[in-house]
């Protein structure tokens, strides 16, 4: 994993590896470049197929530096890391694949077209937890990030949590970043769907929303579903990389 000085000085790890067209790769919340993309063999079989792989760990993400700041984790910031990344790696046009809260990312770079994309992968997605604004009155919201904030999250009593900070220590996520990143979701912009004018696949396991609600609001969209899984397992069903690379060949070409 390399790095660079984003937008705001914070040092954001990545990883460039092959060459030919571009794919910018986004994990989810609390996840990885690692366990979102290398581990299922994502970025290897996307590289053999004739593309360049970019692959970025989310500020307060493993690799990547986690401000102090609430407010550097805007989903606005997020984004422009995004984005300076690909202009600092003189990487477009460029595809961007997001899953779950990078979804969000994608979404927002697609729609502001501040970058000449490709195509546009959503994978894990639905309006009311990826990519709309989180009510700012929200209970669930209020207590995770009350846990992850305290002086001693171990400490406080809240069904799931043990196993959730067990995976954040496992994945090497920022306590303090993923609770300012729900905050950000609560004060993010509504993404203007409308504007999105790439080839976009809208991609859901059988145990999330149906991917049309999205799809139906960007122009042109389309649609697949996995045969299995669930939201965690999404990128490592045997069917979510083919469904990709198939698009991706479909659109964007290969060198």
């Amino acid at each position: 994993m390399e790095s660079f000085a984003s937008h705001d000085g914070t040092r954001i790890a990545y990883l460039d590896q092959g060459s030919g067209p571009a794919v910018l790769l986004l994990h989810g919340l609390t996840a990885n470049v690692k366990v979102n993309w290398v581990e299922p063999g994502i970025v290897d079989s996307i590289n053999a197929e004739g593309f360049r792989v970019i692959a970025i760990d989310t500020r307060g993400h493993d690799n990547s530096e986690a401000p102090t700041d609430p407010d550097a984790y805007h989903p606005d910031a997020i984004a422009a890391d995004a984005a300076g990344l690909v202009r600092h790696l003189e990487a477009e046009p460029v595809a961007v694949v997001g899953y779950s809260y990078g979804c969000r990312t994608a979404s927002i770079l697609a729609s502001d077209q501040r970058l000449k994309l490709s195509a546009l992968v959503l994978g894990g997605t639905d309006l009311d937890t990826t990519l709309n604004p989180h009510p700012k009155d929200n209970a669930f919201t209020d207590a995770i990030c009350g846990v992850l904030l305290a002086e001693d999250p171990r400490s406080v009593q809240l069904p799931g949590m043990d196993q959730m900070l067990t995976q954040l220590d496992e994945w090497n996520a920022n306590y303090h970043a993923i609770a300012h990143i729900y905050r950000g979701m609560q004060n993010a912009r509504p993404i203007d769907f409308d504007a999105i004018t790439v080839p976009t696949l809208v991609i859901n396991s059988p145990e999330e929303p149906d991917p049309s609600v999205v799809a139906d609001l960007i122009p042109g969209a389309k649609t697949a579903r996995l045969a299995a899984g669930g939201h965690l397992t999404g990128p490592k069903e045997p069917d979510f990389l083919p469904q990709v690379l198939g698009f991706l060949k479909e659109h964007v070409g290969r060198a």
